[in-house]
């Protein structure tokens, strides 16, 4: 268990003793309460991830019609 200090990116409160492995990185400001998951915590779990591509189809009007046509 490792305790951190984390500071709020909404309102700069210094969040002190927090367990960022117990809480799966999410963290509740004590100040302004808005929940958060620090920057410092995802760059930690995302190292080991690899980004996957995204593929998207799209299919032209003349081919739309074909189809139709078609049936």
């Amino acid at each position: 268990m490792t305790m951190t200090n984390v500071k709020c990116p909404i309102c700069g409160q210094m969040n002190e003793g927090v367990d960022l492995d117990e809480t799966e990185g999410w963290v509740e400001c004590c100040r302004c309460k808005n929940d958060f998951v620090p920057s410092e915590y995802l760059h930690r779990v995302m190292q080991d991830m690899v980004s996957i591509p995204e593929v998207s189809f799209k299919i032209s009007p003349k081919r739309c019609k074909e189809k139709s046509n078609a049936n």
